[in-house]
């Protein structure tokens, strides 16, 4: 009645299984003889080489043991049932049991096939090394596995952002399955010692939380594609999915890499994730070492291209000392291997922003998309040039599917609505910011989208409610100022609406990179003089700013004057 192993968590009994002694069964039942105690254990050791390799020998050693109990209790025999076939019965039900609850989990055999698996979520990696100062470790593991298989086209695979809420969770598994609508998880642990590191990890179908598969891969760190290819190799055969040959080359690839490099490659991308101004100067820290380290590590190059595209955004820096240091870390990416995805999405974004070259983006996005079909990233940003470019039909497919890859990512859901917005739906837009408000109230741009979409529908104090949040939330000084501005202005709040102005006009004084920001508020106060002025000034230094003029609806009134058809023109829109 007691299991060979108390071990709770999924991940912690496989670990168990494979390397932990089994409890000792006279612990549990004092009256086993030392022999049976012995054939039980037998049946239980680690390598296939010390147990019973045939069950004749099983019942052999039974027998032997049951006719010493014999000799030893022989009054008991009258009862009519030879000792030795008790004690087999009990060890056959011991051995039984176990089999029927560990051999699922250690691919010994399988449960009957369930239906086919079309997608799938990576839950965080459980992190059992010792001291637990690796988490970073674990994620990057995590994040490793997700991108091959994301590159199985036929496979949906959830992004980072929604898998990594899961951490620590006790939901259950169907319960996380239906929350991210997919039909399989893959759960389990990471154990790093030194140079060394494990992985075990199980597929379980997830509405029956059923295990289908499990295993355990050991490597050396410099080893540590190979041991990500063979993982994944080892879940793409488990769900049965037709891999094209480009895949299957992509999903073989393991080339060595430098244990210290890939290390701080890591720690770089645990920064990056935060969108924070400290979180991106640490990740660009972390990324230039790990590049020093190793000269030839493409993603050490492709997340400093991610960190000089976010940077003007984040932290002030203009855009023309940031874009060309992008450029230059994607190209540098790309010299080291030309298939990996992760450089193209970011060098598409300097192709844009620097040159408005819309044809070389839009290619490079499609790159990203070919060699990594679930790359969330790269179907938000691409969604974002067709929006601007009025293929709205194409940028809500793009954006819906990045959304199905990453549904709980506040991003992902805010551009949608925000795709919706430039559409011309604002009851659409309206709907997914609420949706998108509920899932993280304190995600600040999901406020301001959904400032921008009630000003256009007529809401107007709803609009500068919205905004106010959400400048409250960015705790940014120039944050959701252009649209708070925008909103009063059209509420009829001149004064207020000119203090905004006053704001900005000293953050720009001050270096900062808002002329965008200054010329929508000019809309609000129906101004267009000031409009262009400040437009051309954006076009200079915030081109990620003007980049929606062609079809930002605030803008509607402006259409038909020639300035305005002149900057569309440069900006290749009209």
């Amino acid at each position: 009645g007691t299991r060979a192993f108390a071990q709770e968590t999924t991940a912690s009994l496989i670990e168990a299984v494979l390397r932990e002694p089994p409890i000792n069964p006279t612990t549990v039942a004092p009256h086993l003889s030392p022999g049976l105690e012995g054939i039980i254990l037998k049946s239980l050791e680690k390598d296939p080489k010390l147990r019973y390799s045939t069950a004749t020998e099983v019942v052999a050693a039974l027998q032997g043991e049951g006719a010493t109990r014999t000799t030893l209790a022989a009054p008991r025999a009258r009862r009519g049932r030879r000792p030795w076939a008790v004690a087999g019965a009990l060890a056959a039900v011991f051995l039984a049991a176990l089999a029927f609850v560990i051999a699922p989990r250690l691919g010994v055999w399988r449960w009957p096939a369930l239906g086919r698996i079309e997608s799938l979520a990576v839950l965080p990696l459980e992190d059992l090394s010792s001291g637990s100062q690796q988490g970073y470790f674990a994620d990057g593991m995590t994040d490793a596995l997700i991108a091959r298989l994301a590159q199985i086209g036929s496979l949906r695979v959830i992004s980072r952002t929604s898998v990594m809420r899961y951490r620590g969770t006790r939901k259950a598994l169907p319960e996380i399955a239906a929350e991210l609508h997919v039909d399989a998880i893959v759960e389990g642990a990471v154990l790093r010692s030194g140079s060394h590191v494990r992985i075990s990890a199980q597929l379980v179908g997830a509405a029956e939380d059923r295990n289908l598969w499990a295993n355990t891969y050991e490597r050396e760190l410099g080893d540590v594609f190979a041991l990500q290819r063979d993982l994944a190799e080892a879940i793409a055969k488990q769900v049965h999915v037709r891999l094209t040959e480009k895949e299957r080359e992509g999903l073989a690839r393991a080339e060595r890499v430098n244990p210290e490099a890939y290390d701080e490659y890591l720690k770089g991308r645990q920064e990056w994730s935060k969108r924070t101004r400290s979180g991106l100067e640490e990740a660009r820290r972390h990324f230039l070492s790990a590049a020093e380290i190793d000269p030839r590590f493409g993603l050490a190059y492709a997340g400093l291209a991610d960190v000089y595209v976010l940077l003007d955004q984040y932290s002030g820096l203009r855009a023309d000392e940031a874009l060309p240091r992008a450029e230059e870390a994607a190209r540098k990416a790309l010299e080291t291997d030309d298939q990996l995805a992760e450089a193209y999405p970011a060098l598409g974004l300097v192709k844009l922003y620097r040159r408005w070259d819309w044809v070389g983006a839009e290619a490079d996005f499609k790159r990203a998309i070919e060699l990594r079909p679930n790359y969330a990233t790269a179907h938000h940003w691409y969604s974002i040039l067709l929006r601007d470019k009025g293929r709205f039909h194409e940028a809500i497919a793009e954006a819906r599917l990045a959304l199905e890859l990453d549904p709980l990512s506040p991003i992902m859901n805010a551009n949608l609505g925000d795709v919706y917005f430039f559409a011309r739906r604002y009851d659409d837009a309206i709907r997914q910011h609420r949706l998108g408000r509920d899932l993280d109230p304190a995600f600040a741009p999901t406020h301001l989208y959904l400032g921008m979409a009630f000003a256009q529908s007529g809401a107007i104090d709803s609009a500068i409610t919205s905004c106010t949040t959400a400048r409250a939330l960015a705790g940014s000084e120039s944050y959701a100022l252009g649209g708070l501005g925008y909103a009063l202005g059209r509420a009829g709040r001149r004064p207020e609406a000119e203090r905004i102005l006053k704001e900005l006009e000293g953050l720009s004084a001050r270096g900062q990179s808002v002329p965008f920001d200054i010329s929508l508020v000019w809309v609000g106060l129906a101004r267009p003089d000031h409009v262009f002025d400040w437009i051309e000034k954006a076009y200079r230094e915030e081109p990620s700013g003007v980049k929606d003029l062609g079809v930002d609806p605030r803008f509607d009134a402006l259409r038909d004057a020639p300035r305005f058809r002149q900057i569309l023109r440069r900006l290749g829109l009209d």
